[in-house]
């Protein structure tokens, strides 16, 4: 299962739903990775000077495997933006980056924004 930035996000919030559903997949030993891609948009959104916030953030992304962006995943990413675009669908870069890592692996994407990835043909999402 691969963790979309907004999970990692509302998990750094202690948002519940989110906590709720870590517990849910620990106690089910799931393993949990995210990509390369939401490590750019968390730290990208965040302040570095706040060391506090920044080593959270790092202690949180060192316990997970991190799937690259890497030529294949781009590729995979490409052909979905294209797709989405030729439906007159917008969709962020990051997203469809996320989206083509997932897809490429066969992995679940888990993310509270389910409705933003069901337009991505053969992505399996699971929402919290």
């Amino acid at each position: 299962m691969i963790a979309d930035t907004t999970f990692l996000i509302d998990i750094l919030k202690n948002h519940q739903p989110a906590i709720s559903k870590a517990k849910e997949l620990e106690a089910k030993d799931e393993n949990i990775a995210t990509t390369t891609v939401t490590v750019f948009e968390i730290v990208k959104g965040n302040d570095a000077a706040d060391r506090k916030k920044l080593d959270k953030i790092l202690e949180l992304l060192h316990a997970l495997r991190i799937l690259p962006f890497e030529f294949d995943s781009a590729f995979e990413a490409g052909k979905i933006h294209r797709e989405l675009m030729k439906k007159g669908v917008t969709i962020d870069p990051e997203d469809s980056m996320i989206a083509g890592i997932t897809r490429l692996n066969n992995e679940v994407l888990l993310t509270r924004n389910k409705r933003h990835f069901e337009r991505i043909e053969g992505l399996i999402i699971e929402g919290y």
